[in-house]
């Protein structure tokens, strides 16, 4: 796509290249296991096949297939889709017939195949997430937290990139750039809709706004092509060592725009995100595995490693994989609390959770964890189970369980010269 915008510009590559693999949201929510690596790939991939459509060619016939492709990695990639869609519709009049019948048969296999399974399967059209993070909170103040949280990425990225300003004023102004903006901006558009993510404290774009980032940055790259010819043009001897170490200080900028922190972790300083909080999670999850049976049920918060590694069968306490608990109304912040922290108060997929169900109705042999309130779930946990301190983790065993090998708790707590429950 580069190459595209800035023909011949070898610092425009150097750009894009540095600004998207340096880019420290991509790298840690990628090498963290989650779909945003995969997806911004496929995003970036369709955003050049449709270039090719605007510049005259014939339609990819990879295109289509690859956008079908995102909506089954994560089911809201139907946006860059519909972005895309809705772009070659409007700046390739010669193929639009084409685009539509192709777009929409590619949007009813992808987006419609797996809506009927799921309504086969699980007996709803949405995902379960959908209940859990969009009901049960009001609209208005769900968008409001999007924007705040997006107004605050935008402006940490603007005070990163600040070097390059006068780069955008050389970006293209063309349908090619029409169209890469309005990937970006539907995007951010839908970022705000959903409130954020849960993580937006992290250095950068959340995980809805990291897979678009690439194209702005080829945006941006296209603008430092522009702005090196026009530097040669005028005579100038040092536009090429000026313009790199402007490329240079703003990959650095960018990626410590939430503070030095952000920066620490970049530079592999630092461990990156819950690194060592998974490494706690999978001592307990192993602990776990050790004293229980295979038919042990353990309720969980985390419940991506300690399932996984626990090999046993899994009560999700926030409700991700528990259609009751996404039905049910989000906790809302305390009547007390100003605008801006009822706004901050907002955390998707973090707000419903009902001890008296997932523990005290569902009585599940082990638990792991409490999540907010804990004081809520002490009628069901105090009378029924037992503590147990493990690598500083408490852990709650019902008393009285089969599924629990109470003297392997012992022998495993006296090797590790832990005091018996």
């Amino acid at each position: 796509i580069t190459k595209c915008l800035a023909p011949g510009s070898g610092l425009a590559l150097f750009a894009s290249t540095l600004l998207t693999g340096f880019y420290l949201p991509l790298n840690n929510w990628g090498l963290q296991g989650m779909e945003v690596g995969p997806l911004a790939l496929l995003v970036s991939s369709s955003a050049w096949l449709a270039i090719q459509c605007l510049e005259g060619g014939s339609i990819p016939r990879l295109l289509y297939p690859i956008l079908a492709i995102s909506t089954l990695v994560r089911l809201d990639m139907v946006v860059p889709f519909v972005a895309l869609v809705g772009a070659l519709l409007l700046f390739d009049p010669a193929k639009r017939r084409q685009h539509l019948v192709l777009g929409g048969s590619a949007l009813l296999l992808g987006l419609g195949g797996q809506s009927a399974f799921r309504w086969i399967y699980y007996g709803q059209l949405l995902p379960n997430t959908y209940y859990l993070k969009m009901t049960g909170y009001p609209a208005a103040d769900r968008v409001a937290r999007g924007v705040l949280v997006f107004g605050q990425t935008a402006v940490r990225w603007m005070l990163g990139m600040v070097l390059l300003v006068p780069a955008l004023r050389m970006v293209p102004r063309d349908r090619r750039t029409a169209m890469l903006m309005g990937v970006v901006a539907l995007q951010a558009a839908y970022s705000v809709y959903v409130g954020g993510d849960a993580w937006e404290w992290v250095g950068g774009s959340n995980r809805y706004v990291a897979v678009v980032m690439p194209l702005l940055f080829v945006l941006v790259a296209a603008g430092v092509g522009g702005l090196e010819r026009g530097w040669t043009a005028s005579g100038s001897r040092v536009a090429r060592p000026l313009v790199t170490g402007m490329i240079a200080v703003s990959v650095l900028a960018v990626n410590a725009a939430t503070g030095a922190g952000a920066l620490r972790v970049w530079a592999l300083l630092d461990p990156p995100l819950h690194v060592l909080d998974n490494m706690s999670k999978v001592r307990t999850a192993l602990f776990v595995k050790e004293v229980s049976t295979s038919g042990a049920r353990v309720a969980v918060v985390w419940a991506g490693a300690e399932p996984y590694f626990m090999h046993r069968t899994a009560i999700d306490l926030l409700g991700k994989n528990d259609a009751r608990i996404s039905h049910e109304p989000m906790r809302r912040p305390p009547a007390d609390a100003t605008r801006l922290q009822a706004l901050k108060f907002f955390w998707p997929g973090h707000l419903k959770y009902d001890y008296a169900y997932s523990i005290g109705q569902l009585r599940p042999d082990v638990v792991t964890q409490l999540w907010l309130d804990a004081e809520m779930a002490r009628p069901y946990l105090e009378p029924a189970y037992k503590r147990v301190l493990v690598h500083g983790q408490t852990l709650f065993f019902r008393r009285g369980s089969p599924s629990i090998k109470w003297e392997q708790i012992d022998r495993s707590l006296s090797m590790r010269g832990a005091p018996p429950p």
